[in-house]
């Protein structure tokens, strides 16, 4: 029986995600300037920036980014 549409809270505190997703977006950064013709870490630096980007969403309130059948 479910009883609100309430999602689950986070599992950690906004700051946990801020600071990954700093981190791993300055990884990448640093990565992306210090790489010279290494193909495992020219990998590396999309993986980094996008794992920041998931972090940087979970900034977000569970619900907040969502897409309606109207907004096609």
């Amino acid at each position: 029986m479910v009883t609100g549409r309430q999602p689950a809270p986070r599992s950690h505190s906004r700051f946990f995600y801020a600071g990954w997703a700093a981190g791993l977006i300055a990884v990448a950064i640093v990565l992306w300037v210090t790489v010279t013709n290494d193909v495992l870490l020219w990998t590396l630096v999309p993986a980094g920036l996008i794992a920041g980007v998931v972090m940087a969403f979970k900034l977000f309130p569970p619900g907040y980014i969502g897409f309606d059948e109207s907004d096609f």
